[in-house]
């Protein structure tokens, strides 16, 4: 179908058909059309239907072109016999005739074609550096072209809509489990597609830890993890999710030769269908929109598409749509964290990150949500927030205790802090009850009792 018949096509539903003009109205742009006298056209109908809320008649359509200005004769004329055409009864029966459904899949497609040229064109304008934005700016105006979408919803009705609304509220929420019972008892038992959840602590404290047990435990019960790091290596990662499931501290790792480690490795094979894929990126280099980029690279050429993804930590992110100086740790905070969030969203997949506390809050024996390091505004976006509070005298034990600062899986109620073991060589983070109380963390490995259960 050509431009000049889908365009008529387009224009002739505005104005007869009000199931048709009521969806498409508000994602219809002038530029859009490619035509001039289409556009003109369209500008007539839309600032009418902007201040009477109706589509004008075949009289009101002529009046307002006699009043718009700036027009060349030819526009005037081949205007006029658009809008006469348009008008005619046998060209309104044949519109109003047809089915609503074919119009609207007629429109949005030729409606995001045009977007995307658009798009592509002025994206060129700005890699020529005829334009006042950023590079950084071009997957956002690539991903609005290819995002028009006629959606029929129009909201939740409270009346219409109960029966819909208790369906939900006793429908079973899928949970993402963590390795802690007691992280499962205060979240209802885990966390949620399409949230951001984060663990909080001083520099030092073990957040890489904590990161690196949690992947191991969704490896191990069968869900496909990505593991960004933005600080150590994929080497190092890889190496600290091996002293985690082979029960063995890293210098063990690093020590155990070659049958001995294929072994294990075939020992983990065997045990889970998981998948754990580990990328580095270097620090303040990336936003989500490369991460976002990523995950189609892992859809296309591995097939891979994660249930969960593994951020270290989101701090070292930069943010797509942040212009300004990167001094504003505020706005920036803010920033990634909405739009890590938007990318949980969207794929609907968990994210799993970290942050670390200011200065206040580094070795205290408790902090709150004001001691949460350069940005407290990540705290108004996250879905779920936990410390990591490590003091001298629970370095000692081989513990931490972990305070929930946010939840929106519910009430944070009691216990809203509770204390866990920790096991720096092995990196495993465990329900204190299933250890020895006096377990060291520098005890050497033949007197460690880990009870990982993945242990070989």
């Amino acid at each position: 179908m050509s431009e000049f018949v889908i365009e008529k096509i387009i224009l002739g539903s505005l104005v007869h058909n009000p199931n048709f003009y009521t969806v498409v109205i508000p994602h219809t742009k002038s530029e859009f059309f490619e035509g001039d006298c289409n556009r003109i056209f369209f500008d007539i109908i839309f600032k009418y239907y902007t201040k009477y809320n109706s589509m004008p008649l075949l009289e009101a359509a002529e009046i307002e072109l006699h009043a718009t200005k700036g027009l060349t004769d030819s526009n005037f004329k081949q205007t006029c016999e658009i809008i006469t055409n348009l008008y005619r009864p046998e060209v309104r029966d044949g519109i109003v005739n047809q089915p609503l459904t074919w119009l609207l899949d007629k429109t949005e497609k030729y409606f995001k074609d045009r977007a995307c040229f658009l798009a592509i064109m002025e994206s060129l304008e700005i890699l020529d550096g005829d334009a006042k934005v950023s590079r950084e700016s071009i997957p956002d105006i690539l991903a609005k072209a290819v995002g028009i979408s006629f959606n029929n919803e129009v909201g939740h009705d409270y009346f219409a809509d109960w029966q819909n609304r208790f369906d939900e509220y006793h429908r079973e929420t899928t949970k993402i489990p963590f390795s802690l019972h007691m992280l499962n008892k205060v979240t209802n038992g885990g966390y949620e597609n399409g949230t951001l959840n984060l663990a909080i602590g001083g520099t030092g404290t073990g957040k890489t830890i904590m990161l690196c047990n949690e992947a191991a435990h969704l490896l191990m019960i069968g869900k496909k993890i990505l593991y960004i790091t933005l600080e150590m290596s994929e080497t190092k990662i890889s190496e600290r999710i091996d002293a985690k499931l082979m029960g063995t501290p890293i210098d063990g790792v690093l020590k155990m030769d070659h049958s001995k480690f294929s072994g294990n490795i075939k020992n983990i094979m065997k045990r889970t269908s998981g998948q754990l894929i580990v990328q580095q990126f270097p620090p303040r280099t990336i936003t989500t929109k490369h991460i976002e980029s990523y995950l189609n690279d892992l859809n296309n050429k591995k097939n891979f598409v994660p249930d969960v993804i593994f951020v270290d930590y989101m701090t070292l992110l930069n943010s797509y749509t942040h212009k300004g100086s990167s001094d504003n740790m505020y706005l920036l905070g803010k920033l990634v964290a909405e739009e890590l969030r938007g990318l949980a969203i969207r794929h609907n997949l968990a994210i799993f990150s970290a942050s670390q506390t200011n200065r206040d809050g580094q070795g205290n024996a408790d902090f709150d949500l004001k001691e949460l390091g350069e940005s407290h505004a990540i705290s108004q976006t996250s879905d779920f927030m936990f410390g990591l509070i490590s003091t001298t005298e629970l370095e000692a034990l081989g513990q931490w205790r972990i305070k929930i600062l946010k939840s929106r899986y519910g009430s944070i109620s009691e216990p809203s802090s509770f204390i866990v073991g920790v096991n720096k060589p092995m990196m495993t983070v465990f329900d204190i009850d299933y250890a020895p109380p006096t377990m060291h963390v520098n005890d050497p490995p033949s007197s460690v009792k880990t009870m990982n259960k993945f242990k070989f």
